[in-house]
């Protein structure tokens, strides 16, 4: 499609039928409910590449530049980042990017990429009258509603690393790469695992214990 109001309408269209595949699959028992979970979160994970090509596009005609990359990574909690999305599930997802230490169509990288990062959640969550695809849910992101809505790696890191309380670590376990760069994502990915690893040998075992017993009654 050549415009944004387009592409979003075909995403939905398209995606509209996948689903229906997946629930009269799941409706007859043709598959079990793993399957059925693991299928949509395939089906997730699709539509998070098509967002990105989508607002990709968007930002190159905004911006007059076909040369624009996403040196960005979608990450995921929750039910995504475990493979276990389920019917009416939120999408919960932090956005990590390469920061290239330079200005992008006269824009910092920290509010370049706070406009991608809102064009996707547009392209995934807005209702038209195709429907829309998901709630994106960017609340678990360092610093909550407070931060930012996308922050450079060597930030994230950093935050994880001396900030991150643990309930955040034990939230951040499921991390999982989803989507845009591919070798960014997983380097995060695993670099947040790491730390967490490290933060939790020098942790008071009592501390761990109870602040786990916290999360899972608040869940």
């Amino acid at each position: 499609e050549r415009d944004f109001g387009h592409s979003l309408s075909a995403m939905r269209r398209i995606w509209s039928r996948f689903l229906l595949e997946i629930v009269v699959r799941d409706i007859f028992e043709r598959i079990t409910i793993s399957d059925a979970k693991r299928q949509q979160t395939k089906l997730a994970e699709a539509s998070i590449a098509a967002a990105i090509r989508v607002v990709r596009d968007e930002l190159a005609r905004k911006y007059r530049s076909p040369a624009i990359h996403l040196d960005l990574a979608i990450l995921a909690l929750g039910k995504l980042g475990g493979r276990g999305l389920d019917y009416d599930s939120d999408l919960d997802i932090v956005v990590v990017y390469f920061d290239p230490k330079h200005q992008i169509a006269e824009l910092t990288p920290a509010e370049f990429y706070s406009r991608a990062v809102e064009l996707f959640t547009t392209t995934l969550s807005s209702m038209t009258r195709d429907g829309n695809l998901y709630r994106v849910d960017l609340r678990l992101r360092p610093f909550g509603s407070k931060g930012m809505s996308s922050m450079s790696i060597d930030a994230f890191l950093g935050y994880m690393a001396e900030t991150a309380a643990i309930w955040e670590m034990l939230a951040f376990v499921k991390l999982r790469a989803v989507g845009g760069d591919a070798s960014l994502g997983f380097t995060v990915e695993n670099e947040t695992r790491r730390l967490i690893h490290e933060r939790a040998a020098a942790l008071d075992p009592n501390d761990l214990k109870e602040e786990t017993r916290r999360v899972r009654l608040a869940l």
